[in-house]
């Protein structure tokens, strides 16, 4: 038996486009926009953003339907609207919004809608949601909820999402599906058919530093590439490579005490005559003076830059680990948070965020 001549150009490009990893226009470069860091040029951003991720509301919040006040309000949405408007204007390339439910302490009313008796309270709540995001003009729902301790709440968690995903998919109240993601750090495994039926899961790819490793090993990174490679491998046994998206930091935390935190900008601020952290390595004089430090990268022959105690993603490790997802085939990268990066005449966009596109 004969292939058809006509036949074989279609299935070869067939069979190449799906061996070609995800490059291009297909690879995400998302980022995360907290209400109380929205004061930066969101609009010199999105020109490197295919994604817009607004942080974020709870579940209370959309149930109330509060439009002003904590912590996502009106004038929000509208911010980012008109980034999309202007990356449209300016680039002829749509931006895609998307807003966050929960994260942090904005996720505690996650535990009392999920409980098997608030179906109502369940149903009211999606369909708010829905309502917000036709009136909002919104692309997708990112849900965010890492403060479970007990295996019945993640169990309550998985089972509310299964029955109501398919609403938000399929509902009328939108003109068309909208997206669905996941915000998990690792150890927070859903089945694969969840993993099947939403869009995106996007690791938390940063404050990876268990106990028995800050209490037995040197200070390390809380971010430090051979952890990301490890959750990402974690994550790949139940979902595809092109559904991960992978987070990468725009701040510093401090390796002995976890609870210190400073963002990239402030790192780089106390730093004040760099503005290209990879200067600092020429002068020994220098880095002993502002105590720095620098330890074997896991790969490659990159070093990764330590300040005071701080360990932080320079552009040289954000452009490394964009090398990583794209060899990888991931479906893209993210930035938490891109009030968190350096602006100034020469990256009015982020400097962490440029070093994101100049490897695409």
């Amino acid at each position: 038996m004969t292939l058809n001549n006509r036949l074989f150009p279609v299935i070869f490009i067939q069979v190449l486009l799906y061996l070609l990893p995800v490059k291009g226009d297909d690879f995400v470069v998302a980022g995360y926009l907290p209400d109380y860091r929205s004061n930066i040029n969101v609009n010199a951003s999105a020109l490197h953003l295919t994604d817009l991720m607004l942080f974020s509301m709870s579940p209370e919040a959309v149930i109330e339907e509060k439009k002003n006040g904590c912590c996502v309000g009106r004038e929000h949405f509208e911010l980012i609207r008109k980034a999309r408007a202007y990356k449209k204007e300016e680039q002829k390339k749509r931006l895609k919004l998307w807003l966050t439910i929960g994260g942090g302490e904005r996720s505690d009313g996650f535990k009392e809608l999920m409980k098997k008796e608030n179906q109502q309270g369940q149903y009211e709540f999606v369909l708010k949601l829905l309502k917000l995001c036709k009136r909002e003009q919104l692309d997708g729902i990112d849900f965010d909820y890492n403060s479970i301790t007990e295996t019945d709440e993640w169990k309550d968690y998985i089972k509310f999402l299964e029955l109501t995903l398919p609403i938000f998919k399929n509902h009328t109240q939108v003109r068309k599906p909208l997206m669905f993601s996941m915000s998990l750090r690792r150890g927070f495994l859903i089945p694969k058919a969840l993993c099947e039926a939403i869009d995106r899961v996007n690791i938390q790819a940063y404050d990876l530093i268990t106990r028995d490793r800050q209490e037995n090993r040197k200070p390390r990174h809380h971010a430090m590439l051979m952890d990301v490679q490890e959750a990402v491998e974690e994550f790949l046994k139940v979902c595809p490579s092109t559904k991960i998206v992978l987070g990468i930091p725009a701040y510093a935390r401090h390796a002995k005490n976890s609870g210190l935190t400073k963002t990239y900008a402030e790192i780089v601020g106390e730093l004040h005559t760099f503005t290209n952290l990879k200067l600092l390595t020429k002068d020994q004089d220098l880095l002993t003076l502002l105590h720095v430090e620098t330890v074997d990268y896991y790969f490659g022959d990159k070093k990764l830059s330590a300040v005071d105690g701080y360990y932080f993603d320079g552009p040289g490790d954000v452009a490394l680990k964009v090398r990583y997802a794209k060899k990888a085939e991931l479906g893209g990268v993210y930035i938490w948070e891109l009030g968190q990066d350096l602006f100034d005449s020469e990256y009015e966009g982020g400097e962490l965020l440029q070093a994101v596109r100049d490897e695409l």
